[in-house]
């Protein structure tokens, strides 16, 4: 991947994410890179992905966090919960979140 296409070049954060701090949200490894992240996505890409789900529309922020970091690995990943799962009783585990998009892995 060359730099101008790069999915990591700086982006400005958007309205959902003005008061979250994502410094340190990533794991910016070349893993991360080849396989999970892709550049930003146009709105012609979000557009057929909708329509690929049938006309359901993704949530505004999720395609706002694509836009500013398009899938990854997480590095912060655990999330505190208020009700227990199978495996434990105050938190859940988000290891990665997938691009939208076509190539990533």
């Amino acid at each position: 991947m060359t730099a101008s296409t790069s999915p990591r070049e700086p982006k400005e954060t958007g309205k959902a994410f003005t008061d979250s701090d994502l410094t340190g949200l990533w794991i910016d490894g070349d893993f991360s890179l080849e396989y999970h992240e892709e550049t930003s996505p146009s709105d012609g890409l979000i557009a057929s992905v909708e329509a690929e789900l049938g006309g359901y529309r993704l949530p505004a922020s999720y395609v706002e966090l694509a836009r500013l970091h398009n899938g990854g690995v997480l590095h912060r990943c655990v999330y505190p919960m208020d009700l227990p799962t199978n495996w434990a009783d105050d938190h859940i585990v988000i290891t990665g979140l997938y691009a939208l998009g076509r190539t990533a892995q």
